[in-house]
């Protein structure tokens, strides 16, 4: 195992991070069944939010996201196709030799209708009907 301190370099790529909203991460709390997503489903969508860089529209390729997620680009298809389906995104075949791009707009918009849910439970650290949507990172 190596302990020597990272370069300077490898401590630029670590320091790099994707915010992943609250309302992704509790979606499932107040979804009704046949709309819960699946842990992959779950995992593609922080994927693609970490790729929307002031835009709503991504295009990394299945081959990448399945080397992210150490699976295979069939299932991240597979995945991906499921979340067109259930409306979270639109897909866009950008033809041959091109990556697909994807629109997270429906993403979005669903996940502000839960954070609207989250913002009116209780929650043990704040007074009633008040929830800091932070309350995962407390100091």
């Amino acid at each position: 195992m190596n302990t020597n301190p990272p370069n300077q370099e490898q401590a630029a790529h670590w320091a790099q991070f994707t915010i992943v909203p609250s309302a992704l991460l509790h979606y499932n709390q107040y979804a009704p069944p046949e709309m819960k997503l699946k842990g992959m489903e779950q995992l593609i969508l922080i994927h693609l939010l970490s790729h929307a860089f002031g835009s709503t529209v991504v295009f990394p390729s299945q081959e990448r996201l399945a080397q992210y997620m150490g699976t295979t680009r069939k299932s991240v298809s597979s995945y991906i196709n499921t979340l067109v389906e259930k409306e979270w995104l639109h897909k866009r075949n950008n033809g041959y030799k091109l990556n697909n791009s994807y629109d997270l707009l429906p993403a979005i918009n669903r996940l502000r209708g839960v954070d609207r849910k989250i913002e009116t439970c209780n929650h043990p650290s704040k007074p009633s009907g008040v929830v800091n949507p932070h309350f995962l990172i407390q100091s």
